[in-house]
């Protein structure tokens, strides 16, 4: 890796303290996933944030604090709901967005007169910050719409040569953004779902409001960020990060798979090989031992050789297990010899082999369908298919309750335009 990657101690943080301090950016690890730092009270050092990402202008950032008071500095206005809340989830994955006070720049809140603020649940982000002596305006440190890093080598991978320092903390617990509520308007609105499930902020302050608006840009890679010269297409400000419907993405192409169309069978006797079928759409399987066969196009119950088939792989809640016999005839059935029956296959027609793909790559996400599990292996899980060389990424849909919101809002955003690495 980059020299700059320095595994957390004293002396890194020391060092990253006065980076900060100078006006420089640090990409350091949190209890979300790893965020780009810089001062938010130098307009300057933050406008490298943007510069760094290819961020649009318009796309406000959260600044982070070591201290519960220093709220108060950054915000004109602390409402007692919002007191309730940080009493009780702060240090934790939970942005609040409050009233912003003259000590914040507007190139941090995108011109809003609001302010997004949280307290992280990380020794080494806690202690950096502290050190600094400074709240630090952070978003996620991978290029604008891109995966959001887990791991030091995840940014060292995509932006490793434009900060001034990476500190590698190892991989982060949580693995998925912090939850977003706007605090600002009369009734509480979760912006965006994140690593605190509403129901648990909902035990503290009362129902809340879940957003479902919004942004829609065309090529967000179009837009302005400093340093480029490009026109801007610009919408209204958002009032939170991750409000674009196109975000979170791997350079390769998602498509969800419907739980209710799609199961997952495995043959437990260690060679690997799983097959999924759909109710109503292509059916697929995998096969390490044999490597990958793509039979989609090719004559009834003939496969089409390996080298001319669509890469797929797949994105899985949980791993199945299955009895070997009943693996064995549900992919006999699916190879057109008899019409599909049984548990999770229903079809109502003859099913042929045009209708099978061979996954080349599977990830779990969660063996045993912890959502916790889960989040904490979203990002990671497609950063390593995303490295795999596929032409699509085949996602299972995980079940929306607690963390499978966020979960399921980070697929749904991926599911758009691919992202750039770089």
């Amino acid at each position: 890796m980059n020299e700059i990657v320095c595994k957390y101690s004293e002396n890194t943080i020391k060092r990253a303290a006065s980076i900060l301090k100078r006006g420089g950016i640090v990409a350091f690890p949190t209890e979300t996933v790893y965020g780009l730092g810089a001062c938010a009270r130098y307009p300057g050092a933050v406008a490298k944030i943007f510069k760094v990402k290819k961020r649009p202008l318009f796309d406000p950032l959260i600044v982070h604090i070591s201290d519960p008071r220093d709220v108060d500095r950054l915000c004109r206005k602390v409402s007692r709901k919002s007191r309730k809340l940080i009493e009780r989830f702060w240090p934790g994955p939970l942005t609040l967005i409050m009233p912003k006070s003259d000590a914040v720049p507007d190139i941090v809140t995108a011109g809003l007169p609001t302010v997004a603020v949280r307290m992280p649940a990380h020794p080494v982000a806690l202690e950096l910050i502290k050190k600094a002596g400074v709240p630090v305006a952070a978003p996620s440190a991978n290029p604008f719409g891109y995966i959001s890093p887990t791991t030091a080598r995840h940014v060292a991978e995509q932006i490793g040569g434009k900060v001034d320092l990476i500190i590698d903390g190892g991989a982060c617990p949580v693995g998925i953004e912090s939850t977003v509520l706007d605090m600002s308007a009369r009734e509480p609105v979760i912006l965006r779902p994140g690593g605190l499930p509403v129901e648990e902020i909902e035990r503290v302050i009362g129902k809340v409001k879940i957003s479902r608006r919004i942004k829609t840009v065309a090529n967000p890679s179009s837009l302005r960020s400093p340093g480029s010269s490009s026109s801007l297409c610009l919408p209204s400000s958002l009032r939170s990060p991750g409000q674009l419907s196109r975000h979170y993405s791997p350079s390769t192409p998602v498509k969800i798979i419907n739980d209710r169309d799609f199961r997952i069978f495995s043959e437990n006797n260690g060679s690997g090989k799983a097959v999924g079928i759909f109710g109503r759409s292509p059916c697929f399987t995998y096969g390490p031992d044999r490597g990958y066969v793509n039979l989609r196009g090719g004559r009834k119950n003939k496969p089409v050789p390996a080298h001319t088939g669509l890469k797929a792989g797949l994105l899985a809640f949980r791993a199945p297990v299955v009895n070997p016999a009943f693996f064995k005839s549900s992919l006999k059935r699916i190879m057109g010899k008899k019409r599909p029956a049984g548990k999770g296959i229903s079809t109502g027609k003859k099913m042929s082999a045009g209708n099978v793909i061979f996954f080349r790559k599977i990830e779990i996400l969660s063996v045993s369908g912890d959502l916790c599990e889960a989040a904490a292996n979203l990002f990671s899980s497609l950063h390593k298919l995303d490295d795999a060389g596929l032409d699509i990424i085949y996602a299972e849909k995980v079940p929306e309750r607690g963390l499978g919101a966020a979960i399921m809002d980070r697929l749904r955003k991926a599911e758009g335009r691919p992202g750039a690495r770089k």
